[in-house]
């Protein structure tokens, strides 16, 4: 599978919303108040008797949500981004390259 070709744009909002935001997460507390919720309900998911296939249905289902949630983040990051750009651009403080 070939890798596709990223723009300077996704480059740049993607290393601040892989790499640049994780020391600020670990600080946060709601952050880790919820962390330690998905903990404790992984830890009572692991201790219920599943057959294989049901354990393997419930983590495709698990992976679907995080990465739905993953791309919608990544999403409203950039819109977030663009939306100041042009703010600011508007406001006469940026101009256009």
């Amino acid at each position: 599978m070939e890798e596709e070709e990223k723009s300077p744009f996704d480059v740049i909002t993607g290393y601040f919303i892989n790499e640049g935001l994780r020391e600020v997460l670990r600080q946060n507390e709601e952050y880790i108040a919820v962390q330690k919720k998905i903990d404790e309900q992984t830890a009572l998911l692991e201790r219920q008797d599943f057959t294989k296939e049901q354990r393997l249905m419930i983590d495709r289902l698990v992976c679907a949500h995080t990465e739905n949630g993953a791309l919608y983040g990544r999403m409203t990051y950039q819109k977030g981004f663009r939306d100041c750009g042009s703010l600011l651009w508007e406001m006469g403080l940026i101009r256009a390259a």
